[in-house]
């Protein structure tokens, strides 16, 4: 807001200034430590940016990609870059407010690559997974979805932690063009007509952790077309549809109309 005024950072085709701070807190957002200044000036700083997707992997802060924006040429960059600082602990963070010490400075924030195998991107998600019995006791990272000024992306990509291990594209489903906003295709929502909704199967994994007898993954659809005709009918048509029909709509769609009198039934 100190930059902002009111309004946020950002009109609808990017950002207007972006910001390269951030902030800790360790006690749920009840106060807030502020761990990076903004517009840091070292050599190879810490590029600002939003939409970006950050994680806490033991006491390291990790954020992968997102975009910025240039004020002066009005353009958005999308980003694939990884970067990581390590966090303050106790007990030297027990007095964090005042024992600045405690606190990463720029030269602390490294660039594990600046060039991930997965594309440049912003507004996706990243999961860490510990080490544990299920995955053979291994530091897993998993980046998904996303989208840039004309694709959304569908793919998953996994990897390890070391910064010499390249990121191994898991799943990779038909990209789509966002400027015919056909993200549908890629993403479900409440107004995604019933016909999208799709079971994925994917490749097991063995006890070693490793991919067994590797096939590609496969998609089902959820509703058959016989199934959609008989929602269609009743006016059923999306998933929001299908969310708020009320009470005889769901029994017509188990087979009800009337008592005495039953209809085609869609399976459950």
């Amino acid at each position: 807001q100190a930059f902002c005024a009111n309004h946020s950072c950002g009109p609808a085709d990017g950002y207007k200034l972006a910001m390269d701070d951030a902030w800790m807190s360790s006690d749920g957002g009840i106060t807030w430590i502020q761990i990076k200044k903004a517009f840091g000036n070292s050599n190879n700083a810490f590029i600002g940016r939003g939409s970006h997707k950050a994680v806490v992997v033991e006491d390291r802060l990790m954020i992968f990609g997102g975009e910025t924006f240039n004020p002066v040429a009005r353009h958005t960059t999308y980003l694939n870059d990884v970067w990581q600082v390590s966090l303050p602990t106790e007990p030297c963070c027990e007095g964090c407010v005042t024992n600045t010490s405690c606190l990463p400075n720029d030269s602390d924030w490294k660039m594990l690559t600046s060039n991930a195998e997965w594309h440049e991107r912003s507004g996706h998600t990243v999961v860490y997974e510990p080490p544990s019995s299920n995955n053979a006791f291994r530091h897993s990272v998993y980046l998904m979805g996303g989208k840039d000024a004309t694709d959304t992306f569908s793919d998953v990509w996994t990897w390890g932690l070391d910064p010499n291990e390249e990121w191994i594209n898991d799943v990779q489903l038909e990209t789509t063009n966002s400027s015919e906003n056909q993200a549908s295709d890629a993403f479900v929502s409440v107004a995604s007509p019933l016909s999208k909704l799709k079971r994925y199967h994917l490749p097991l994994v063995g006890t070693d952790g490793q991919l067994s007898k590797f096939t590609p993954h496969v998609r089902h659809s959820i509703v058959d077309q016989t199934d959609l005709d008989v929602m269609e009918s009743v006016g059923v048509r999306t998933v929001g549809d299908l969310v708020s029909a009320d009470l005889y709509t769901i029994l017509k769609l188990r087979g009800f109309d009337y008592p005495g009198r039953t209809v085609t039934a869609v399976p459950n």
